[in-house]
């Protein structure tokens, strides 16, 4: 019985480990598509100043070709609006994963609470 409730918390640390980076790498990639985002719609504002007739630059890897104003801030407008639904999807999967790592703390919390001898074992590891 004590062999089986080491390897279930092993496990749940194991899970709960694991999901920690993967909320942390979504919290990441939010932060770097909000930041793209702003910084394409501080471009579309700066392109809506300038005239008409202005020439533009698109970048494409590391060369810049000539291209319409109107068709640079149709794409920027384009990417921002990926950039919002990318976020939203990676905000429901956060959530999700917030869920479930809440689930698995509860878990944990509940097998040292019914095992106060797995609770002192590792206690006494950590000392």
């Amino acid at each position: 019985m004590e062999d089986r409730e080491k390897q279930t918390f092993v496990e749940l640390k194991n899970k709960m480990v694991n999901q920690s980076m993967q909320l942390k790498s979504m919290q990441q990639q939010v932060a770097v598509l909000a930041r793209q985002g702003r910084r394409s719609a501080l471009t579309v504002e700066e392109l809506k100043g300038f005239p008409e007739d202005a020439k533009t630059y698109r970048t494409i890897g590391k060369a810049y070709f000539l291209a319409p104003r109107n068709e640079i801030i149709s794409g920027l407008e384009q990417s921002q609006q990926s950039m919002v639904s990318n976020i939203n999807d990676l905000n429901a999967k956060r959530a999700a994963v917030e869920n479930s790592l809440k689930g698995v703390e509860s878990e944990l919390r509940e097998l040292l609470t019914s095992s106060p001898a797995l609770a002192q074992q590792l206690a006494a590891q950590e000392a």
